[in-house]
């Protein structure tokens, strides 16, 4: 998952999306899954996301933070202009969700401010959701306003 989303990014920061329509299925998806709130810290902001998705299990939401903050641990998912994509180990997803969280206040994250978090709670065979989603976050890192609107149509 690691590895799609920086080959991803790299596409996508020398040509972002432009036309709107092409926008449409990540918007789709997000449908109710858009949040603005304020939490005070990066770990209450993946608890929060997280909280948002089905899972079976307490134990395999636990699993699936863990593997979340070890993924942070290994490389920070900030990406610039305080938007953060925290993921964890796709097997252990019951319910493909992407959940996005627009902040009032920053946080810290990796000693950076962030103030748009979207968690990716992919599974492995649902992997095709990642693409269209990053083009909308590509779009949207160069351009704040306009992904808080687009966020504020879908929420």
């Amino acid at each position: 998952m690691s590895r799609y989303i920086d080959i991803t990014l790299a596409q996508n920061s020398r040509e972002i999306v432009s036309n709107e329509t092409s926008l449409t299925p990540a918007l789709k998806m997000l449908t109710g899954h858009v949040f603005f709130d304020d939490v005070p810290n990066f770990l209450t902001a993946i608890e929060y996301l997280q909280s948002k998705n089905y899972w079976k299990s307490d134990e395999r939401q636990r699993a699936f933070r863990e593997s979340v903050l070890k993924r942070e641990a290994v490389q920070s998912t900030y990406l610039g202009n305080g938007f953060a994509i925290p993921h964890g180990k796709p097997s252990l997803v019951d319910q493909t969700c992407i959940t996005v969280l627009i902040l009032d206040t920053p946080i810290i994250w990796d000693n950076v401010s962030v103030d748009v978090v979207a968690l990716l709670m992919i599974r492995e065979k649902d992997s095709a959701y990642v693409e269209p989603f990053m083009n909308l976050l590509m779009k949207g890192i160069e351009d704040k306003s306009w992904f808080i609107s687009k966020m504020m149509e879908v929420k």
